[in-house]
């Protein structure tokens, strides 16, 4: 069995009518088809498996339409009204203004292209939900957005995994940051003991040393998790990178001097 294609008509023949026709074999057209469509089925099971939607917006025609695992990201259905009204309404509300502005100053007015983290309210439950939508921007000749065409991301899974070890972090550098403090307390109350051998001075100054470059490493570990996770609020002042570098470079300086192994460091004047 092989597909075909028909094509036919009614001539007529001495006022008699008669059915003339062409078959023509569709059997490559069909395969063709059919991987079309397994490819597409596959493309969706990626997108569901991967909980990534795609999509395409016209901003002349104010509408968008999505793939269906986008419309599961979404919570909405096939009668869905796919205006620019109707994304807003899935943004969270919180984020509207973060969203507006980053759209007009970034993305419009810079011409870059869509990357942005933000909330949306999923629709068939009013669960908050995080995503992380990217987009290709399309401009006119006049610097207009005409169109985007991007990919939509469900990343809640993953924010509240950060979110898990930015908490584990908070309470084990909690939990290490006592005794150590509580030991540097008392290797500093022992360098005022002026029964003290310079022996025994020299290594409890390096034990104190040690002590402090262990709670130093605790604090930046959990300040590299804050920051990983967008909770670190950034203190901005200005900053003297000269006197910086050489307070830096002293420090370093005297540790590689104590270093055992005769290391020196050669900063630049």
């Amino acid at each position: 069995r092989i597909p075909v294609s028909i094509t036919s008509s009614i001539i007529y023949i001495k006022n008699k009518p008669d059915l003339q026709g062409i078959f023509r074999a569709i059997t490559e057209e069909t395969k063709i088809e059919e991987k079309l469509v397994e490819s597409e089925n596959s493309l969706k099971e990626s997108q569901r498996i991967a909980q990534v939607g795609s999509y395409k917006t016209d901003f002349i025609k104010g509408i968008w339409i999505s793939s269906e695992a986008l419309d599961n990201i979404f919570g909405i259905d096939k009668n869905y009204i796919r205006s620019i009204n109707g994304w807003s309404k899935i943004i969270h509300p919180d984020d509207m203004k973060m969203m507006d502005i980053y759209l007009k100053e970034e993305v419009i007015k810079k011409q870059q292209s869509f990357n942005k983290e933000y909330r949306i309210i999923r629709r068939f439950d009013g669960q908050t939900r995080w995503v992380h939508g990217l987009g290709e921007v399309e401009f006119n000749n006049k610097g207009k957005i005409i169109s985007m065409l991007g990919t939509i991301q469900d990343i809640t899974d993953i924010k509240e995994l950060d979110d898990a070890k930015s908490g584990f972090l908070a309470i084990a550098s909690h939990q290490l940051r006592t005794p150590l403090s509580i030991t540097k307390w008392v290797l500093e109350s022992l360098l005022y003991d002026e029964n003290l051998t310079p022996k025994q001075r020299e290594k409890l100054i390096d034990l104190t040393n040690s002590n402090e470059r262990l709670i130093n490493l605790i604090n930046d570990l959990l300040k590299v998790s804050m920051i990983d996770t967008g909770k670190l609020v950034v203190d901005k002042k200005l900053v003297d990178i000269k006197q910086l570098v050489n307070n830096l470079s002293f420090a370093f300086k005297i540790l590689a001097a104590k270093n055992k192994k005769s290391l020196q460091l050669i900063a630049p004047p």
